[in-house]
């Protein structure tokens, strides 16, 4: 009986950790209240994901800077991105352009945005980076520039991607 007690126990709690007001908490909540987290730490300017992917399709002169490592730049990009690499070689090119600077989901972006106003680089932020970028169904390019519905997550923490996209953790 107390072992029945005890599974019953252990159950209850890992239920009440996966569910809240009776349903699954969904990757895009998880994904929201994590970036709130990420948002508090950073006091950098940003813009939203949305303005983003608006900015992108309308093309405007904006500049897309992926601080990501080398493994996950590969995996995919936002189309037309460059690295922070190539934004480094040519200061003075990118210098009066707007930057919209993301990473995964938008802490290492937000340390990197600082680092390029420093610098004196109109550099923003997105929070939420590349994971609410796929959420809001912004296209993504391999490093053939490919389409791909492939990302990087850094980790198994960050697999927050919607179901039609696919998590590469290492590589």
């Amino acid at each position: 009986m107390n072992r029945l007690m005890s599974y019953l126990i252990v159950i209850s709690v890992l239920a009440a950790c996966t569910f809240r007001g009776g349903t699954q908490k969904s990757k895009l909540e998880t994904l929201s209240d994590m970036t709130r987290d990420i948002e508090a730490e950073w006091t950098v300017p940003s813009v939203s994901a949305a303005t983003a992917l608006s900015d992108w399709k309308n093309n405007k002169d904006v500049v897309f800077v992926d601080v990501r490592e080398e493994n996950e730049y590969l995996v995919s990009k936002i189309p037309g991105a460059i690295t922070l690499k190539t934004l480094r070689s040519q200061p003075d090119f990118y210098k009066n352009k707007t930057i919209y600077v993301y990473c995964t989901i938008g802490h290492r972006s937000g340390r990197q945005t600082q680092t390029l106003r420093d610098l004196g680089f109109q550099a923003y932020n997105i929070p939420g980076s590349i994971l609410l970028w796929t959420h809001l169904k912004g296209p993504l390019v391999d490093q053939k520039n490919q389409s791909t519905k492939n990302v990087h997550v850094y980790g198994e923490r960050w697999n927050l991607l919607p179901d039609d996209h696919s998590a590469v953790l290492n590589n």
